[in-house]
C-alpha cells in the first residue's frame, strides 16, 4: 500500500518520488493487472460505442472501503 499526495504531485514537489512523477518510471516499476486491464478494456469499448458491458462498478480498496 502506499499514498500519494496530488498537491504536492501537481505543484512538482521534488519532494514526492519519482516513481509517482514521471509516467515512464512510474510504468516500468508498475504493471496492470488483468482484472484492471479488464476493466479499463471494457471501458474503452463503451466509450467508443462498441459495447454493451456494465458501465457501473463498485471498486474495492485492500483496506476495506469502497471508492
Amino acid at each position: 500500500m502506499f499514498a500519494i499526495d496530488p498537491e504536492a504531485n501537481a505543484s512538482g514537489d521534488l519532494n514526492v518520488p519519482v516513481v509517482n512523477r514521471d509516467s515512464e518510471a512510474f510504468f516500468q516499476a508498475n504493471y496492470l493487472m488483468a482484472d484492471l486491464r479488464n476493466r479499463l478494456d471494457e471501458l474503452l469499448a463503451s466509450l467508443s460505442g462498441k459495447s454493451v458491458y456494465n458501465r457501473v462498478l463498485k471498486l474495492r480498496v485492500p483496506s476495506g472501503g469502497v471508492c
